[in-house]
Protein backbone atom coordinates (compact mmCIF):
# COMPACT_ATOMS: atom_id res chain seq x y z
CA UNK A 1 0.00 0.00 0.00
CA UNK A 2 1.24 3.49 -0.77
CA UNK A 3 1.44 5.26 2.58
CA UNK A 4 3.28 8.11 0.88
CA UNK A 5 0.34 8.85 -1.42
CA UNK A 6 -0.48 12.55 -1.22
CA UNK A 7 -3.48 13.17 1.02
CA UNK A 8 -6.04 15.57 -0.52
CA UNK A 9 -6.42 18.88 1.31
CA UNK A 10 -10.15 18.23 1.74
CA UNK A 11 -11.81 14.86 2.29
CA UNK A 12 -15.54 14.17 2.29
CA UNK A 13 -18.07 12.31 4.40
CA UNK A 14 -21.55 11.53 3.07
CA UNK A 15 -24.50 11.31 5.44
CA UNK A 16 -28.24 10.83 5.53
CA UNK A 17 -30.25 13.49 7.34
CA UNK A 18 -31.16 12.00 10.72
CA UNK A 19 -31.41 12.86 14.39
CA UNK A 20 -27.96 11.34 15.01
CA UNK A 21 -26.45 13.23 12.09
CA UNK A 22 -27.80 16.57 13.31
CA UNK A 23 -26.63 15.79 16.84
CA UNK A 24 -23.12 15.18 15.48
CA UNK A 25 -23.19 18.45 13.55
CA UNK A 26 -24.39 20.32 16.62
CA UNK A 27 -21.69 18.80 18.82
CA UNK A 28 -19.09 18.90 16.01
CA UNK A 29 -18.26 15.22 16.33
CA UNK A 30 -17.67 12.31 13.96
CA UNK A 31 -18.27 8.61 14.59
CA UNK A 32 -15.34 6.17 14.58
CA UNK A 33 -17.07 2.92 13.65
CA UNK A 34 -16.45 -0.63 14.77
CA UNK A 35 -15.00 -2.42 11.69
CA UNK A 36 -17.49 -5.24 12.20
CA UNK A 37 -20.33 -2.80 11.48
CA UNK A 38 -19.15 -2.06 7.92
CA UNK A 39 -21.52 -2.73 5.03
CA UNK A 40 -18.89 -4.80 3.19
CA UNK A 41 -18.86 -8.25 4.86
CA UNK A 42 -15.29 -8.83 3.62
CA UNK A 43 -13.91 -5.56 5.01
CA UNK A 44 -11.21 -6.12 7.68
CA UNK A 45 -11.34 -9.92 7.28
CA UNK A 46 -8.36 -12.23 7.50
CA UNK A 47 -7.33 -15.88 7.69
CA UNK A 48 -4.77 -17.56 9.90
CA UNK A 49 -2.97 -20.20 7.87
CA UNK A 50 -2.88 -23.65 9.40
CA UNK A 51 0.53 -24.37 10.85
CA UNK A 52 1.96 -26.07 13.90
CA UNK A 53 5.12 -24.23 14.87
CA UNK A 54 7.14 -25.60 17.77
CA UNK A 55 7.26 -22.09 19.18
CA UNK A 56 6.23 -18.63 18.12
CA UNK A 57 6.41 -15.08 19.40
CA UNK A 58 3.25 -13.12 20.15
CA UNK A 59 2.69 -9.37 20.41
CA UNK A 60 2.95 -8.50 24.10
CA UNK A 61 -0.56 -7.05 24.34
CA UNK A 62 -2.10 -10.29 23.09
CA UNK A 63 0.52 -12.73 24.26
CA UNK A 64 0.16 -12.18 28.00
CA UNK A 65 -3.60 -12.71 27.89
CA UNK A 66 -3.32 -15.87 25.82
CA UNK A 67 -0.62 -17.33 28.03
CA UNK A 68 -2.77 -16.81 31.13
CA UNK A 69 -5.71 -18.52 29.42
CA UNK A 70 -3.44 -21.34 28.30
CA UNK A 71 -2.23 -21.88 31.87
CA UNK A 72 -5.80 -21.89 33.19
CA UNK A 73 -6.88 -24.33 30.48
CA UNK A 74 -4.12 -26.75 31.44
CA UNK A 75 -5.13 -26.52 35.10
CA UNK A 76 -8.67 -27.49 34.14
CA UNK A 77 -7.45 -30.29 31.88
CA UNK A 78 -8.90 -28.63 28.77
CA UNK A 79 -7.34 -28.77 25.33
CA UNK A 80 -5.81 -25.46 24.25
CA UNK A 81 -6.12 -24.52 20.59
CA UNK A 82 -3.60 -21.71 20.00
CA UNK A 83 -4.85 -20.90 16.50
CA UNK A 84 -8.44 -20.56 17.69
CA UNK A 85 -7.47 -18.45 20.70
CA UNK A 86 -5.20 -16.31 18.57
CA UNK A 87 -8.01 -15.55 16.13
CA UNK A 88 -10.34 -14.72 19.00
CA UNK A 89 -7.86 -12.21 20.40
CA UNK A 90 -7.31 -10.58 17.02
CA UNK A 91 -11.05 -10.33 16.40
CA UNK A 92 -11.42 -8.75 19.83
CA UNK A 93 -8.63 -6.30 19.04
CA UNK A 94 -10.53 -5.18 15.93
CA UNK A 95 -13.55 -4.27 18.05
CA UNK A 96 -11.29 -2.05 20.14
CA UNK A 97 -10.44 0.33 17.31
CA UNK A 98 -12.54 2.99 15.63
CA UNK A 99 -12.42 3.78 11.92
CA UNK A 100 -13.48 7.04 10.30
CA UNK A 101 -14.13 6.58 6.57
CA UNK A 102 -13.73 9.54 4.24
CA UNK A 103 -13.79 9.99 0.47
CA UNK A 104 -11.76 12.01 -2.02
CA UNK A 105 -14.90 12.86 -4.00
CA UNK A 106 -17.97 15.02 -3.32
CA UNK A 107 -19.85 14.28 -6.55
CA UNK A 108 -19.92 10.49 -6.81
CA UNK A 109 -23.41 9.32 -7.76
CA UNK A 110 -23.07 5.94 -6.03
CA UNK A 111 -21.84 7.55 -2.82
CA UNK A 112 -24.72 10.02 -2.83
CA UNK A 113 -27.15 7.15 -3.31
CA UNK A 114 -25.65 4.65 -0.86
CA UNK A 115 -24.57 6.91 2.00
CA UNK A 116 -26.67 10.08 1.63
CA UNK A 117 -30.18 8.64 1.37
CA UNK A 118 -30.50 8.73 -2.41
CA UNK A 119 -29.37 12.36 -2.74
CA UNK A 120 -31.67 13.52 0.07
CA UNK A 121 -28.82 13.82 2.57
CA UNK A 122 -25.65 15.89 2.64
CA UNK A 123 -21.88 15.69 2.32
CA UNK A 124 -19.34 17.30 4.65
CA UNK A 125 -15.98 18.52 3.41
CA UNK A 126 -13.22 18.38 6.03
CA UNK A 127 -9.84 20.07 5.74
CA UNK A 128 -7.12 17.93 7.30
CA UNK A 129 -5.00 19.86 9.81
CA UNK A 130 -2.53 17.12 10.76
CA UNK A 131 -2.28 15.11 13.94
CA UNK A 132 -0.12 12.04 14.46
CA UNK A 133 -2.79 10.38 16.59
CA UNK A 134 -5.33 10.83 13.79
CA UNK A 135 -3.19 9.89 10.81
CA UNK A 136 -4.97 9.72 7.45
CA UNK A 137 -4.13 6.77 5.19
CA UNK A 138 -5.48 5.74 1.79
CA UNK A 139 -7.32 2.48 1.28
CA UNK A 140 -5.67 -0.05 -1.03
CA UNK A 141 -8.01 -1.65 -3.56
CA UNK A 142 -5.71 -4.53 -4.43
CA UNK A 143 -8.46 -6.80 -3.14
CA UNK A 144 -6.17 -9.42 -1.61
CA UNK A 145 -7.55 -11.63 1.12
CA UNK A 146 -5.17 -11.29 4.05
CA UNK A 147 -3.58 -14.52 5.24
CA UNK A 148 -0.74 -14.95 7.68
CA UNK A 149 1.07 -17.56 9.71
CA UNK A 150 0.94 -17.36 13.48
CA UNK A 151 4.71 -17.62 13.78
CA UNK A 152 5.20 -14.60 11.48
CA UNK A 153 2.64 -12.31 13.05
CA UNK A 154 4.64 -10.78 15.93
CA UNK A 155 7.50 -9.65 13.69
CA UNK A 156 5.14 -8.28 11.04
CA UNK A 157 2.37 -6.98 13.29
CA UNK A 158 2.22 -3.44 11.88
CA UNK A 159 2.15 -4.64 8.30
CA UNK A 160 -0.55 -7.22 8.92
CA UNK A 161 -2.79 -4.83 10.85
CA UNK A 162 -2.35 -2.22 8.12
CA UNK A 163 -3.20 -4.78 5.44
CA UNK A 164 -6.33 -5.89 7.29
CA UNK A 165 -7.71 -2.40 7.98
CA UNK A 166 -6.66 -0.58 4.80
CA UNK A 167 -7.42 -3.21 2.17
CA UNK A 168 -10.67 -3.62 0.19
CA UNK A 169 -11.94 -5.38 -2.91
CA UNK A 170 -11.40 -3.56 -6.22
CA UNK A 171 -15.19 -3.22 -6.66
CA UNK A 172 -15.06 -0.41 -4.05
CA UNK A 173 -12.50 1.69 -5.94
CA UNK A 174 -15.14 4.29 -6.82
CA UNK A 175 -15.25 5.38 -3.17
CA UNK A 176 -11.71 6.78 -3.27
CA UNK A 177 -11.57 6.05 0.45
CA UNK A 178 -9.22 7.31 3.14
CA UNK A 179 -9.33 6.13 6.74
CA UNK A 180 -8.36 7.39 10.16
CA UNK A 181 -7.98 4.71 12.83
CA UNK A 182 -7.86 5.28 16.59
CA UNK A 183 -7.95 3.06 19.67
CA UNK A 184 -11.29 2.64 21.46
CA UNK A 185 -10.49 1.36 24.97
CA UNK A 186 -12.48 -1.82 25.72
CA UNK A 187 -14.50 -1.22 22.55
CA UNK A 188 -16.63 1.27 24.51
CA UNK A 189 -19.15 2.73 22.05
CA UNK A 190 -19.59 5.82 24.20
CA UNK A 191 -16.04 6.79 23.16
CA UNK A 192 -16.60 6.50 19.43
CA UNK A 193 -17.96 10.04 19.00
CA UNK A 194 -14.88 12.27 18.72
CA UNK A 195 -14.74 16.06 18.43
CA UNK A 196 -13.37 16.77 14.95
CA UNK A 197 -11.43 19.96 15.78
CA UNK A 198 -8.60 17.79 17.16
CA UNK A 199 -7.58 16.72 13.67
CA UNK A 200 -9.67 18.41 10.96
CA UNK A 201 -11.78 21.50 10.28
CA UNK A 202 -15.19 21.65 8.64
CA UNK A 203 -14.63 23.37 5.30
CA UNK A 204 -17.90 22.90 3.42
CA UNK A 205 -21.36 21.34 3.43
CA UNK A 206 -23.03 20.08 0.25
CA UNK A 207 -26.80 19.67 0.11
CA UNK A 208 -28.01 16.65 -1.85
CA UNK A 209 -29.77 17.23 -5.15
CA UNK A 210 -33.07 16.02 -3.63
CA UNK A 211 -32.62 17.28 -0.07
CA UNK A 212 -35.91 18.69 1.30
CA UNK A 213 -35.96 22.44 1.88
CA UNK A 214 -36.80 22.16 5.59
CA UNK A 215 -33.78 19.90 6.13
CA UNK A 216 -31.57 22.46 4.39
CA UNK A 217 -32.95 25.13 6.71
CA UNK A 218 -31.97 23.09 9.79
CA UNK A 219 -28.34 22.83 8.70
CA UNK A 220 -28.23 26.41 7.44
CA UNK A 221 -29.39 27.64 10.83
CA UNK A 222 -26.72 25.62 12.61
CA UNK A 223 -23.89 27.29 10.69
CA UNK A 224 -25.28 30.67 9.61
CA UNK A 225 -22.97 32.54 11.99
CA UNK A 226 -19.81 30.82 10.73
CA UNK A 227 -18.66 32.51 7.54
CA UNK A 228 -15.69 30.16 7.17
CA UNK A 229 -17.92 27.22 6.17
CA UNK A 230 -19.18 27.10 2.60
CA UNK A 231 -22.69 25.72 2.11
CA UNK A 232 -23.32 24.58 -1.44
CA UNK A 233 -26.14 22.85 -3.31
CA UNK A 234 -25.60 19.97 -5.68
CA UNK A 235 -27.26 20.18 -9.07
CA UNK A 236 -27.61 17.99 -12.13
CA UNK A 237 -24.99 18.41 -14.82
CA UNK A 238 -27.00 19.58 -17.90
CA UNK A 239 -27.63 16.70 -20.28
CA UNK A 240 -25.81 14.18 -18.07
CA UNK A 241 -26.69 11.58 -15.44
CA UNK A 242 -24.36 13.24 -12.97
CA UNK A 243 -24.38 15.90 -10.24
CA UNK A 244 -21.96 18.71 -9.45
CA UNK A 245 -21.66 21.52 -6.90
CA UNK A 246 -23.47 24.70 -7.93
CA UNK A 247 -21.25 27.59 -8.90
CA UNK A 248 -22.05 29.78 -5.94
CA UNK A 249 -20.18 30.97 -2.87
CA UNK A 250 -22.75 30.29 -0.21
CA UNK A 251 -26.41 29.61 0.42
CA UNK A 252 -26.46 30.68 4.05
CA UNK A 253 -29.42 32.45 5.55
CA UNK A 254 -28.88 36.05 6.59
Amino acid sequence: MEDEKKIPDVLYRYSAFSENAISSLTNKTVWFANPRSFNDPFDCRFSILESSPKSFKMPAKLGAEIMVEKFNAYKKGEEYDSSKEYRYKLEKALTEIGVLCLSSSNDNMLMWSHYADKQKGFCLGFRMIGNDKFKVRPVDYEGKYIEFKIEDFADKLDRYIKDVIFNKASDWTYEGEYRIVIEIPDGDDSKRNVVWRHFMALDSIYFGYKMPEHHRDVINNLFKSDSSIKIIEMEQVPGQLQVKPKDCKSLKLE
